[in-house]
């Protein structure tokens, strides 16, 4: 939520060769990089670990469901810059590849986070106790339509053709390999922070009004999250 103050603040660096990654939930954060630095320094990356804050400058490692994916805003292409940062994370342990379709990545990731996220920070449960309860199952199934339809307006695709070969990928492959995580979104609310919902469902919501795309269950979960915040 707080990208535009920071990139903001790194413009101001009077030495601009250095180049920004993002690595956060949801979409818009690469794009907003692109704004203000322009595409040849703005990198995003698909993070699809968990962690958890222990302490003050100590995470513990929850699950790994898969490398980080680092790329950039070119489809087809992979900056030097990209391959850069992903020997360094490599280096420092974390398994990194580089991606000429990091916007997939990321959309893929936002079908995942939109599902997960708002509905388990609501409850307060992980999301393994999402996708064993048949009610939690029927909500994250519209989100997932909702965000697909949405993706389909903009232009924009991912790594699946429909949302229910998503959703098979999505109940038989990505819960059982998270499922005792607890999102960041539920671990934000918990310590009063505030959350990046404006960059899942809420984003979903605004691209579904400039596209003419309803988005209910999105826009419901949106504001649960943002009352929950208060």
């Amino acid at each position: 939520y707080n990208t535009e103050t920071a990139v903001t603040e790194l413009k101001k660096i009077h030495n601009q060769s250095f180049v920004a990654a993002s690595m956060q939930n949801g979409c818009g954060n690469l794009e907003m990089l692109v704004k203000y630095l322009g595409e040849a320094r703005s990198l995003a990356a698909r993070v699809i670990t968990g962690f958890e804050i222990e302490r003050p400058g100590a995470v513990r490692i929850t699950v790994t469901a898969d490398d980080i994916h680092v790329g950039g805003f070119s489809e087809g292409e992979v900056p030097e810059s990209a391959t850069t940062i992903t020997e360094a994370i490599n280096n420092a342990g974390l398994p990194c590849v580089t991606t000429p379709f990091i916007k997939r990545d990321l959309l893929a990731k936002l079908l995942y986070n939109c599902a997960l996220n708002p509905l388990g920070a609501i409850l307060g449960v992980h999301y393994g106790a999402l996708g064993d309860n048949q009610y939690a199952r029927l909500i994250m199934n519209n989100v997932i339509h909702e965000v697909f339809n949405v993706i389909e307006a903009m232009g924009e695709r991912t790594h699946w053709d429909t949302a229910e070969e998503y959703q098979s990928y999505f109940y038989e492959k990505q819960i059982p390999s998270t499922y005792h995580h607890r999102s960041s979104m539920l671990q934000d609310i918990e310590n009063g922070k505030r959350t990046e919902i404006d960059a899942l469902t809420g984003y979903v919501s605004k691209q579904g009004r400039l596209h003419g795309i309803l988005t209910p269950v999105c826009d419901t979960l949106s504001h649960l999250i943002r009352m929950k915040s208060l």
